[in-house]
């Protein structure tokens, strides 16, 4: 009889343990594997025979390996002289000494009951057996499923859950599991059924600091406010504020071959014709100065604004002469303002970040999570004010041009599907900020003080990998949130997202701009042609 102790070696070195191998020396072989158990490297396995002849009755011969003259299998380091495999063990046996041998086996022991209870304490977590030694078989629960009696639909979608948080958590590299299919022996999800559950064992990487860390397991969703979820516009910001970091995670967009930055230089183009460095032009959240590249030979003096003090530090350099300003976007309207730069700009510009800064007037990130105001009348009434002051800045016969991501692309579905789990966005969903400033402007026009054009174009966010496409979700939409980290079914809507959208070379992910531009001109009759208009 053969006994496989892979594991129950762990069991010999206690008194506390020694019970659970009852019987063991019944048996006429076992094979053991120390670097399993006995925090050696890996690899080392061991086979302990009663009695070695008996070993001659199963072994075979292999004529290809053995008795041709010149079989390379003989010549291998795997048969004739080996490396000292057994040194490893010997020494660590030798360091640690009968007490230390079982202070190991005591404390893994302790450490897979600790997280027993950590598992069994968490809600959408299922222990799929009973503790013997070292190992915690356990998965994790979709939302909407119970333990029980699953059906098929059921169990498939908690495997692919499953596999997905396992490969997540393989490409963060901060905790290590294994995975492999066990059928539901205890019926705890199904009797029978295949499982791909998630084991702490053995080698499972983090143990040691078990007590003092949670493992980086899925968490239930919370409210919207406290504990871990609690998020700052500090951290919400913090992919901007570290430099180079938003320029490497940015992808490249394109509508109808043209980059966004080219529908601009197209833009200027048409309007203006070739650069003359005549123009008084302001850029809020002008980041790293991306867009600013193209309307800079426009302007013969040219203010860049950002909250963000090392976007502000990153475009002062490449644009000495520019005055900067570093503030949120509305106090910087407000600034210029009250310094009487009123319709005084040629070209008043936001590319891709006039969400933010409406969006602030209708909630706010604070300690305590993301939180509506209160007064969402008086927020609306606050947000079209803002709109109306960047009209007011721009000169007469100037224009206000803005691009805004088009919330009902597939790309931006997504996205807010993830953060209404964080908090609900105002009426009107997503689209909300664009829908105040389409709103605003159209008032605007109403009330003679300039023509509305506003196109949307439909194109392509280029990521380059699926690691690109991936960060692009985690890092830039969805900033590195806590929850949204955390939530494993977002993780596998991203997956499949990048899934269905890759093509050789990288990720085509559909997106969406709002083209917006604001002629600051007496409407409507200043779109007469020449001859009328006079």
């Amino acid at each position: 009889m053969h006994a496989d102790a892979c594991w129950g070696l762990l069991a010999a070195f206690s008194p506390n343990l020694r019970d659970k191998i009852d019987g063991i020396a019944e048996f006429d072989s076992i094979t053991v594997d120390p670097h399993k158990i006995m925090a050696v490297p890996y690899g080392l396995s061991a086979l302990l025979v009663r009695d070695p002849a008996a070993v001659r009755t199963i072994s075979t011969y292999s004529d290809l390996i053995m008795q041709e003259d010149f079989a390379f299998g003989q010549v291998t380091p795997f048969i004739g002289t080996k490396g000292w495999m057994s040194l490893k063990l010997w020494m660590m046996m030798l360091g640690r000494g009968r007490a230390g041998l079982v202070e190991l086996a005591d404390h893994r022991h302790e450490v897979a009951q600790t997280f027993a209870g950590l598992v069994d304490a968490h809600p959408r977590l299922v222990r799929l057996n009973d503790l013997d030694l070292a190992a915690v078989v356990f998965a994790y629960l979709p939302a909407g499923i119970e333990a029980g009696n699953l059906d098929d639909a059921e169990l498939d979608r908690l495997n692919r859950l499953n596999i997905a948080i396992h490969a997540r958590m393989m490409d963060e590299g901060r905790w290590h599991l294994h995975q492999f299919t066990l059928p539901d022996d205890l019926g705890r999800l199904r009797s029978g059924a295949v499982v791909h559950p998630l084991r702490y064992g053995e080698q499972s990487r983090g143990h040691r600091d078990l007590y003092a860390r949670r493992p980086c397991l899925p968490r239930q969703p919370r409210t919207r406010s406290g504990g871990r979820n609690s998020m700052t516009n500090k951290t919400f910001r913090a992919v901007y504020e570290s430099a180079g970091v938003y320029d490497e995670l940015l992808l490249r967009h394109y509508y109808g071959g043209t980059e966004d930055v080219d529908l601009v230089a197209d833009w200027l183009t048409e309007h203006h014709r070739a650069p003359t460095a005549s123009f008084e032009v302001v850029e809020f959240g002008c980041g790293t100065g991306r867009i600013t590249e193209t309307i800079a030979p426009y302007a013969r003096n040219l203010v860049l604004a950002d909250y963000s003090e090392t976007m502000v530090s990153a475009v002062a350099q490449k644009f000495p002469a520019a005055q900067t300003i570093c503030a949120d976007t509305s106090d910087a309207v407000t600034t210029l303002l009250r310094e009487g730069r009123s319709k005084s700009f040629d070209l008043v510009t936001a590319f891709w970040s006039l969400s933010y800064p409406i969006g602030e007037f209708f909630e706010e990130l604070s300690p305590t999570g993301v939180r509506p105001r209160q007064d969402q009348v008086h927020a609306h009434t606050q947000a079209r004010e803002f709109v109306l002051d960047l009209v007011r800045l721009v000169a007469p016969g100037g224009h206000l041009l803005a691009m805004l991501f088009d919330a009902e692309s597939p790309e931006q579905q997504l996205v807010t599907r993830g953060w209404e789990a964080v908090a609900p966005f105002p009426v009107g969903g997503r689209a909300y900020t664009r829908n105040v400033l389409v709103d605003a402007l159209r008032d605007a026009e109403e009330q003679g003080i300039g023509a509305l054009t506003h196109t949307r174009l439909g194109g392509v966010a280029w990521a380059s990998s699926r690691e690109a496409a991936r960060e692009w979700f985690f890092g830039v939409h969805f900033k590195h949130h806590p929850q949204l980290l955390d939530d494993p079914e977002l993780a596998i809507s991203v997956e499949e997202f990048i899934d269905r959208y890759e093509i050789a070379g990288g990720v085509a992910l559909p997106s969406g701009v709002h083209f917006v531009d604001f002629h600051a001109a007496a409407h409507p009759y200043a779109s007469l042609p020449i001859g009328l208009s006079s």
